[in-house]
């Protein structure tokens, strides 16, 4: 092991050898987060506070951002506390304070994204922060996990102090990698057990975390290459490296491999993540699923934890989403087998149903003749969904984009189209409305300003109620911004 980390590190000594300053790639991620924690939604915001677990920054013109956040969010959402927001004017319901019309609405906030932010604060290593942390213990009736985390957090500070000068380590910092490549490398080679286990950890989130559209899997792949030390092409300079990780998902062949690798040495949590792709992914290829039926069969019967069991239901789903009636002989065999678990019985039975319904699915997800070929190949599937004819495609392509923050314009723009075909339609059943309000959702959750406009048609003039009154929902989150920038009022 000694061995492999001093080679590891002459690695590192070779391809170093620049000066360091803050390198434009890394300026632009700091100002990147930061234009999300002024701009960005709290599942976004909470998705940036877990990347900066492993990111190393300390610099205060992001973390002053974060503490305000907390504090405010946490102030919004404590008992009794109602947040008023300068009323806009329009159909939506307001309140009268102080003589005044507001709008008035209960928290947007979690616990885990508070807690997020909390353990954010500590990730900057900047002593100043414990002052808030104190503060906010100081509250009565803090709820306990919010607790737990802010306790957390005060003993990670200090150490995230030191943690960030290994991870940010300017004089072995090569500016031809990808800013995680570099990370995760410091991080490994550091002899800290804990920045090795947290650089292992953050890839394989990175890779599950599709925001960032094609460096994450690439990413993870190269981590576990330089972490082998068996790669027989050690001498290839870091340039053609860094050209193979931009260019490992322009390819479905190559997306196909990385998942079948996964599926090969991953952990059941990483498959799981991988599975859930599937489900949007438009592949049938029987190298990848006839590997997830091998394991189904080999375990379905077996008297696994709650976790387990999840697990197994979630390859029973994996086999639906590849449209191929060859899985539903496995499908039907773990569904009738009394041994079987009452859980993975039920998902086997819906997978049943489903595996039909992908078969005709599949084809408008994964359409290369329609394709764009200067977009992502996620992209293209999303756009593909979003314009079919199928409500359950844009319904889950609304999904996906929503809470993954696919925020490409063109997609949006798709959205605002099928929005303005449909919103006045008298269609009244659960599927149509329910993409509809999916597809409003994702569209105003961007929060981009081209796009109000039409949120406020629905939430005026769509002639379904529920969907008039999900608009109304999603147009606070306009107006939520407006209060971070200081245009609204916290009344306690």
């Amino acid at each position: 092991m000694m061995k492999e980390k001093i080679l590891f590190a002459l690695l590192l000594i070779i391809f170093s050898g620049y000066s360091f300053a803050l390198p434009a790639m890394l300026e632009q991620e700091l100002e990147f987060h930061i234009k999300e924690f002024q701009q960005g939604t709290p599942s976004s915001q909470q998705l940036v506070a877990r990347q900066l677990e492993s990111a190393g920054f300390s610099d205060t013109r992001l973390f002053d951002l974060i503490e305000k956040k907390l504090l405010v969010s946490y102030a919004d959402y404590i008992e009794n506390s109602t947040v008023y927001i300068d009323y806009p004017g329009g159909s939506e319901d307001y309140v009268t304070h102080g003589g005044n019309k507001y709008l008035q609405s209960s928290s947007l906030y979690t616990i885990d994204y508070l807690s997020w932010l909390a353990k954010a604060l500590a990730f900057s290593g900047q002593e100043k922060y414990q002052a808030t942390f104190k503060k906010m213990l100081a509250q009565k009736n803090l709820d306990e996990k919010l607790k737990k985390y802010i306790e957390i957090s005060i003993k990670l500070l200090p150490k995230y102090t030191n943690w960030n000068k290994v991870i940010l380590n300017g004089e072995q910092w090569d500016d031809n990698w990808p800013n995680n490549i570099n990370r995760f490398a410091l991080m490994i080679q550091s002899g800290d057990l804990h920045l090795e286990k947290l650089a292992k950890k953050n890839a394989a989130y990175h890779e599950s975390n599709y925001s960032n559209q094609l460096l994450g899997l690439a990413e993870y792949q190269l981590l576990k290459r330089y972490k082998s030390h068996q790669n027989n092409n050690l001498s290839v300079s870091n340039t053609k490296r860094v050209n193979e990780a931009s260019d490992v998902l322009t390819s479905i062949e190559q997306e196909l491999k990385s998942y079948i690798a996964i599926f090969q040495t991953g952990s059941n949590s990483e498959k799981k993540t991988m599975i859930k792709r599937l489900e949007w992914s438009g592949l049938e290829d029987p190298r990848l699923f006839d590997l997830i039926e091998q394991q189904l069969l080999e375990n379905y019967l077996s008297k696994g934890n709650k976790e387990d069991i999840d697990y197994l239901s979630w390859l029973a789903k994996a086999l639906a989403f590849s449209g191929q009636d060859k899985y539903r002989t496995t499908l039907l065999k773990v569904a009738n087998n009394n041994k079987t678990s009452r859980k993975l019985r039920k998902y086997a039975k819906l997978s049943i149903s489903t595996l039909k319904d992908y078969k005709r699915w599949n084809t408008v997800i994964f359409n290369e003749k329609q394709w764009n070929n200067n977009w992502p190949i996620d992209i293209n599937r999303l756009f593909s969904m979003v314009q079919s004819n199928d409500f359950h495609l844009k319904r889950l392509a609304a999904k996906h984009i929503h809470h993954k923050y696919i925020y490409h314009t063109e997609l949006l723009d798709s959205l605002e189209q099928q929005l303005l075909k449909h919103y006045q339609s008298s269609r009244n059943d659960h599927l149509f409305v329910n993409a509809l309000i999916g597809m409003s959702k994702a569209l105003a959750g961007s929060q981009y300003p081209q796009y109000k406009e039409t949120i406020g048609y629905l939430a005026k003039s769509a002639k379904n109620k529920k969907l008039r009154a999900y608009a109304r929902k999603d147009l606070k989150f306009y107006y939520y911004q407006r209060l971070y920038n200081g245009e609204g009022q916290l009344i306690f």
